[in-house]
């Protein structure tokens, strides 16, 4: 994360891609100094105990045209509320985008945060400067717990500038600010802009990118390395793509032949993002001497583990699982250490109750490690292994990528050149 220095005074309205449901929300409030009054969809609000909930915890309702056109007056409470919060020293925080997405790409930008922040720059003018800050958030895993989050804020962006045109003709007002958020956004983020060709477009970044992320993957101070790589590497493919349209359609159809493959045979992109040719043999080996310590941290915290499993099958919307994790495990994981401490205790003496205590945090981590990168590593031995295989598709996986990467060698080029300038300036 880049640390900027907000100008004091308030007005500051926090604009974040929606990626992890509440998740992203917890991400700006743990990486600045402010302390954001949220808004969000009002179908949130619809149960009582929820609704005090998000009341208590500084969010603010905002209704849509689904959640009726009679309801849509009630905003104009939120607007009043939101422009005395801001002219009182606060910050607003709002998703821009409007609902959540695991894809690693922008969605079209509502118009809400800016009638908000053209009504308090309203009602409030000359006495307050409103400015948007862009915020970009990645989530190397949505549904996972303990994984990479790279969070980056860009140049804040006064109302003021826009308020002459706001003044004379709202829409393009409006329609001006939107477009310079979105585009220092997408500057901000991992962005595969294309929607429709999402999936192929993500899978050719990847591919194209390995060699990149052995290269720098240790080398990258200050930021998290694979966000950045993949970053820079997309924003480079795009440019490429709209210099040279005419090897567009071909490395689309490759990308589109190796999608298929790998979902034929259950690789998941991330099995060739992690395939960089290190050796495996040293993780196998770490897995099989540590395996004693794994089993002893998870019969330790089987009681969380559990109920989070049984809870999280009857979550209908996937984007919630790591928020659902989350205070789940605030909640149960302490409980957990008190109640296993009271057993220990009745059979144990206390020198050797507290250490086991102490320690339990540190074995229940390294046991979710080794979980993890034990999955991580028999993906991998079996993706190798079909590369490697005599089959027509084994061979059509390696071929493709091949492929893949040498055209898309330029990109490669370009990107390697931002990520020295980047690792020198850094330096």
């Amino acid at each position: 994360m880049e640390e900027r220095i907000f100008p004091k005074g308030g007005g500051l309205i926090f604009a974040a891609n929606h990626q992890n449901a509440l998740m992203d929300a917890l991400a700006v409030l743990l990486t600045n100094k402010y302390q954001p009054v949220y808004l969000a969809r009002a179908d949130l609000f619809r149960n009582p105990f929820i609704a005090r909930v998000l009341h208590f915890l500084k969010i603010m309702p905002v209704y849509r045209i689904r959640d009726g056109v009679g309801n849509m007056s009630q905003n104009e409470d939120t607007f009043r509320s939101t422009a005395a919060v801001l002219a009182g020293g606060g910050s607003i925080g709002i998703m821009p985008e409007g609902n959540h997405g695991d894809k690693k790409r922008l969605r079209t930008l509502k118009k809400g945060i800016f009638r908000i922040a053209f009504r308090a720059d309203e009602i409030y003018v000359g006495d307050l400067d409103v400015k948007i800050v862009p915020v970009g958030l990645d989530f190397s895993d949505t549904s996972g717990v303990f994984e990479e989050l790279a969070v980056n804020y860009g140049e804040p962006l006064s109302v003021s500038d826009y308020r002459e045109l706001y003044a004379t003709h709202p829409q393009k007002g409006i329609n001006s600010m939107r477009e310079d958020l979105a585009k220092s956004l997408s500057s901000l983020m991992i962005n595969v802009r294309d929607e429709h060709h999402y999936d192929k477009d993500y899978l050719l970044m990847v591919t194209g990118s390995a060699a990149l992320r052995k290269q720098f993957g240790k080398g990258i101070s200050g930021t998290c390395s694979n966000f950045l790589i993949s970053k820079t590497f997309s924003q480079s493919m795009y440019e490429f793509f709209d210099e040279n349209p005419e090897k567009v359609q071909k490395l689309r159809e490759l990308g589109d032949e190796l999608l298929r493959l790998t979902e034929n045979y259950g690789i998941s992109p991330q099995a060739l993002e992690n395939n960089t040719g290190h050796n495996p043999v040293y993780s196998f080996v770490k897995q099989v001497l540590c395996y004693p310590l794994f089993l002893a941290g998870f019969a330790l915290h089987i009681f969380p583990y559990a109920v989070i499993r049984i809870a999280l099958k009857k979550l209908k919307d996937p984007q919630f699982i790591s928020s659902f994790k989350f205070a789940l495990g605030f909640l149960l994981i302490p409980l957990n250490y008190v109640l296993l401490a009271v057993l220990f205790s009745s059979f144990l003496p206390v020198s050797i109750t507290i250490p086991m205590i102490i320690a339990m945090p540190f074995i229940g981590y390294y046991a979710y490690r080794c979980r993890r990168s034990s999955r991580a590593l028999k993906e991998e031995l079996y993706f190798r292994r079909l590369c490697k295989n005599e089959s027509s598709h084994g061979r059509n996986i390696s071929i493709l990528r091949s492929r893949i990467t040498e055209i898309l060698t330029p990109v490669a080029e370009r990107t390697r050149a931002r990520l020295q300038d980047h690792t020198a300036r850094v330096k």
